[in-house]
Parts: C-alpha cells; structure tokens; sequence
C-alpha cells in the first residue's frame, strides 16, 4: 500500500500490517500540536515519510524487530509544536522513518 496523507490537520490513525509493506507519505500534511498513530506490524514493513521538521516520540513495543528514525543527522531544527507519537507493536518487522 502506498499511501499521501494530505490532511492539513491530522489527528492520528492506525495502521497494520501483517506479511506485507506499505508507504505513507506525511509530506503534504501537517499537525496542529500532536497527532497519535498506533501501528501492529507483524513479519511486515513500514516506511513512513515526514517532513524534517517534525518530532517524532517513538513509544512502540519491538519483538525481533524495530523502529528506525533516520531523519536526524542534518541539522535541522524540530518544532516541538508538530509531534507525531509512534505506540504500538512491531514483532519480527521494522518501521523506517525518512524525510522529503
């Protein structure tokens, strides 16, 4: 699945994937303060797209798998006011965060 978010207000979200992949692209959207997005991969992956600037808080549960935030290393600066809060589980897959 590949997927553009264009919400100019996103709230937050579930995604699953289960022996399979999928892309979300958050470059065209944009969160007001904070936004929850509660993902359950299981022997799949993930690539989420989002805009440099964003902090993303990493809250999952990782069994034989993980969550890589490779965005950092620029040096641009985060704005604390745009938070994207990763929770849930990742058993025997990966989450990937990249920017545009």
């Amino acid at each position: 699945v590949n997927r553009d978010v264009i919400s100019k207000s996103f709230k937050g979200g579930e995604l699953t994937a289960c022996m399979g992949g999928a892309e979300f692209n958050f470059g065209k959207a944009d969160i007001e303060t904070s936004a929850t997005l509660d993902v359950t991969i299981i022997m799949g992956g993930v690539k989420l797209i989002v805009p440099q600037n964003w902090d993303v808080q990493i809250n999952c549960t990782n069994i034989l798998g993980g969550v890589d935030d490779k965005r950092r290393g620029n040096g641009a600066p985060i704005e604390n006011s745009k938070k994207l809060i990763l929770t849930g589980t990742v058993i025997m897959g990966g989450v990937e965060i990249k920017s545009i």
